[in-house]
C-alpha cells in the first residue's frame, strides 16, 4: 500500500519520538532512578510554572497533583497545591491538603498556620482569627508585617470592622506605604461616609415629607434611595438595617406594598431584626393571613423576648383561634 507524504511524516515523526524517549529512559536506566526523578521534577516544574504565569490556575493545579503523585511525600509540595486552592478560592480543597500535614504538626508552623488562616477566612469561620494570631507567634521579623495582615483580612472576612481597622492601622505602622492596608481603610472610610449620608438623607426627607406631605421631590430621594440600595448592601456591615430603614420609610409615606417588599426582604438577610417580622404580622392580620400573622409574631418574640407590643399582638391572636 503506497502512503501519501503526509502520512510518511507522521510516522517518521513518530518513530523519532519513539527513538527519544528510548534512549532517554535507557539513560535513566543506566544511571539509576534519581535521574529519572530528577527529569520527571523539572518536567512538572516547568509545566506548573507556565500555566501559573499564564494565569491557568486550574491547570496547574492538576499539573501539581500529577507531581504529588511521583513524591507523595513532599510535603513542600503540597503547601504549593495548597496555595493554588486558595488561590482559586477553594477552601475546602486546601485544607484537605493542609489536614494531613497538621496531624504531623508537634509545634505551629508558620506555613501551615498562614494557609489554615486563609482557607478560614474564605468560609467566614471565625477560627481564622486564631489560625493568624498562632501565625504571628511564630513569625519571624520579616514575615511580621505580613502576619498582621493576615489577621486583619481575618477580621474583615468575619465582619469585624473595629478590629479589622485597627489591624491594618498596625500593618501600616509597620509597613507605611503598603498598597492593600491603604486600600482597605480606605473602602471602610467610604462605606461609613455613605452610611451616614444615607442616614440623613433619610432624616431629612422624612422630616420634610411630615411637614409638607408626599411630594415629588420625597418620590424622587426614594428612588434614588432603592437604587444604591444594591451597592449599599453589600457594602454596608448591618445590611438588615438599610432594608429595615427602606422598609420604615416606605411604611411612613403610606406606601404600604413597598415597605412589606423591604421587610420581607430583611427578614431574609443574615442578622434580621423583630421590627421586620412584627410590621409583616400586622399586614398579614390586615389580610386575614392569621397562621401567617402568628408565625411572623414568633419569629419577633424569638428575636426579641422583651417586646411587650409583640406579646400582647401574639395573645391576642391565640384567643381569637
Amino acid at each position: 500500500m503506497k502512503l501519501n507524504p503526509i502520512t510518511k511524516r507522521g510516522i517518521t515523526l513518530w518513530l523519532i519520538g519513539l527513538g527519544f524517549f528510548g534512549l532517554a529512559s535507557a539513560f535513566g536506566y543506566l544511571k539509576g532512578g534519581t535521574t529519572t526523578m530528577e527529569v520527571a521534577r523539572q518536567f512538572h516544574e516547568t509545566r506548573s510554572a507556565g500555566k501559573i504565569d499564564h494565569g491557568h490556575y486550574d491547570e496547574a493545579i492538576q499539573e501539581y497533583k500529577a507531581w504529588i503523585w511521583l513524591e507523595p511525600d513532599n510535603d513542600q509540595l503540597k503547601l504549593k497545591l495548597a496555595e493554588l486552592h486558595l488561590g482559586m478560592n477553594e477552601a475546602f480543597e486546601a485544607q484537605d491538603r493542609i489536614a494531613p500535614l497538621l496531624d504531623k504538626m508537634k509545634i505551629d508552623d508558620y506555613a501551615l498556620c498562614r494557609l489554615m488562616a486563609l482557607a478560614c477566612a474564605i468560609d467566614s469561620d471565625p477560627e481564622a482569627v486564631e489560625w493568624a494570631r498562632r501565625a504571628q507567634v511564630v513569625a519571624n521579623d520579616a514575615q511580621k508585617t505580613e502576619t498582621i495582615l493576615l489577621k486583619a483580612n481575618a477580621h474583615r472576612a468575619l465582619n469585624q470592622v473595629v478590629a479589622a481597622k485597627s489591624a491594618y492601622a498596625q500593618v501600616i505602622e509597620q509597613a507605611p506605604d503598603h498598597a492593600e492596608a491603604h486600600y482597605r481603610l480606605y473602602q471602610y472610610a467610604e462605606m461609613e461616609m455613605k452610611a451616614k449620608m444615607m442616614v440623613a438623607e433619610l432624616k431629612q426627607v422624612a422630616t420634610t415629607s411630615s411637614s409638607h406631605g408626599y411630594t415629588p421631590a420625597f418620590e424622587r430621594s426614594y428612588q434614588h434611595l432603592k437604587r444604591a440600595y444594591p451597592t449599599l448592601l453589600k457594602q454596608h456591615n448591618s445590611q438588615n438595617n438599610i432594608a429595615e430603614k427602606l422598609g420604615n420609610f416606605a411604611r411612613e409615606q403610606g406606601l404600604w406594598d413597598e415597605a412589606m417588599k423591604h421587610y420581607t426582604e430583611a427578614t431574609t438577610l443574615k442578622s434580621a431584626t423583630w421590627i421586620s417580622h412584627y410590621w409583616l404580622a400586622l399586614n398579614a392580620e390586615h389580610q386575614d393571613d392569621l397562621p401567617a400573622a402568628r408565625k411572623h409574631l414568633e419569629q419577633a418574640l424569638s428575636l426579641n423576648p422583651n417586646q411587650p407590643k409583640v406579646t400582647r399582638n401574639l395573645q391576642r391572636l391565640n384567643k381569637s383561634k
